[in-house]
Parts: structure tokens; C-alpha cells; sequence
């Protein structure tokens, strides 16, 4: 999903296992943005509600800004201007917050 959403710029996200992944392509003589993921959860927590997932996982240290600050990761992905509601993965609000719900939450909405 990040690769059709960054395009200008460059972020690099290093997970919690030390594997790294690049976003984007950053022009010459432009620093890119990077950025760490704490913790295995840290990227469902921000996938799940991304308008406010990534300012809540850095409030709470899970991502953690390695070059750049929370603004210019903002920054990287405003430049594009693609609204997160058309992109399809997250097209309904909160559609991966169904995964979080009991499974009697589930009955209920099968039943109406």
C-alpha cells in the first residue's frame, strides 16, 4: 500500500526485526525520511485507522523518527496528495478494526 501512496520523496521503515523496506525514490540531493517500528504491532496499529494510527504510534514510541521528525514524515505524504479514503485497502473507515471485534460482534452483524 505504501508504494502506491509515496511516491515523491523517500521513506525508509525499518521494522522490529531489523528488516528494512523503501518507499518512493528521493530525488538527487534529498535526504529521505526514516523511520523505526518498535514492536510486531506497531504497523496493524497504524494500518488499522491511518489518519491518526501513525501520530499514535509515535506518541506511544512505537515509531520512532530516525531521520526526519514526525512532520516531515506527514510532509512525504502529503506531496503525493492521494486521499487515504480512495485508496482501496482502506477505502471504508475502520474496515481493518473488524479484525479486532469479538466474534459476537460478528453474529450480530451477520443476523441484520
Amino acid at each position: 500500500m505504501l508504494r502506491r501512496l509515496i511516491k515523491r520523496g523517500e521513506l525508509i521503515v525499518h521494522d522490529h526485526d531489523g528488516k528494512t523496506y523503501r518507499y518512493g525514490e528521493a530525488k538527487l540531493g534529498e535526504e529521505p525520511v526514516r523511520a523505526r517500528l518498535t514492536d510486531r504491532g506497531a504497523a496493524l496499529h497504524i494500518v488499522k485507522d491511518p489518519r491518526v494510527g501513525a501520530g499514535e504510534a509515535y506518541m506511544d514510541g512505537r515509531l520512532v523518527m530516525e531521520q526526519g521528525d514526525i512532520r516531515d514524515l506527514i510532509l512525504l505524504r502529503q506531496r503525493d496528495a492521494i486521499p487515504i479514503t480512495r485508496e482501496p485497502m482502506l477505502a471504508e473507515e475502520g474496515r481493518l478494526r473488524m479484525l479486532e471485534q469479538p466474534p459476537e460482534w460478528h453474529l450480530a452483524q451477520a443476523a441484520e
